[in-house]
């Protein structure tokens, strides 16, 4: 069953293109596999993936994996993740591609690092990687004004 909403237990979440928040408590691709319908998948779809590059390529970062992420990215999706490593620690947010209009997912991720910081899973001063399906990075801090958000997502 889907969870809604923030959880200081949870590193991952997906938000929907209509500013959902999705609880990932293992991997984006199994929530994907469990809930095809909240995503827009058939599960025709999942299996002629899954025929074309096997089940294994469903995991970690395999090309069955990565071609049903970017298909639901491209769709509106937002992934996001917490990446804890050696030296380094920051949520990495993949979004649809630059070329799309943004103000739906900037107000998305908004509403998402407001429901964070309530919930004293986020601060101002942690780091955000913004990347589209393209591997464009967009740096930013999504706890900016607004204003200067989408002015730096817009200087690429």
């Amino acid at each position: 069953m889907l969870k809604y909403d923030i959880d200081t237990n949870i590193d991952a979440y997906w938000l929907s293109p209509n500013g959902d928040i999705i609880q990932v408590p293992s991997h984006h691709i199994d929530i994907v596999r469990e809930n095809i319908d909240v995503f827009n998948l058939t599960q025709e779809y999942i299996d002629g993936v899954i025929e074309k590059y096997g089940v294994q390529e469903l995991r970690d970062g395999g090309k069955g994996r990565n071609k049903i992420m970017l298909k639901l990215i491209d769709s509106g999706w937002t992934r996001i993740r917490y990446n804890a490593r050696k030296n380094e620690e920051f949520w990495n947010i993949q979004i649809q591609n630059h070329s799309f209009n943004y103000s739906n997912i900037i107000d998305n991720l908004y509403k998402w690092a407001d429901k964070m910081i309530i919930n004293n899973h986020y601060s101002k001063n942690d780091s955000v990687i913004i990347s589209d399906t393209r591997h464009n990075i967009i740096f930013g801090n999504i706890l900016y004004t607004k204003q200067k958000f989408i002015k730096d997502l817009l200087i690429i």
